[in-house]
């Protein structure tokens, strides 16, 4: 793929998942990943589920804090709540980041 393909890919993809993010609530994951396993196969990349998961969860990471950051700012989280879901998101991060190095990527990839 060429510069032109991987910027366009990249803005469709990124697009997409807001769109779907905004709309719908789901997180962008569900668009991120299989985009991302598209480019990676495409580029030659053998762990490219693997990758694309990991790549999709840091870039969850940075706008979940922001996002987090901005809602609080405005008045709009309530922290007890908060402390709560990342309570049980941490580990449960954790459980799944160990399951998806255990499992073939190739059943993570009919998952996705």
């Amino acid at each position: 793929m060429n510069y032109l393909s991987i910027a366009i890919l990249s803005i469709f993809v990124g697009s997409l998942a807001g769109l779907v993010a905004g709309f719908f609530g789901v997180g962008g994951g569900v668009i991120y990943v299989p985009g991302l396993i598209f480019y990676f196969e495409h580029s030659g990349i053998h762990e490219a589920v693997k990758l694309s998961t990991a790549t999709s969860l840091g870039a969850i990471l940075i706008t979940s804090f922001y996002s987090g950051y901005m809602h609080r700012k405005r008045g709009e989280a309530d922290l007890r709540e908060v402390i709560f879901i990342v309570a049980g998101g941490i580990p449960a991060a954790f459980m799944g980041a160990k399951v998806a190095v255990i499992v073939p990527g190739l059943y993570l990839k009919k998952f996705f």
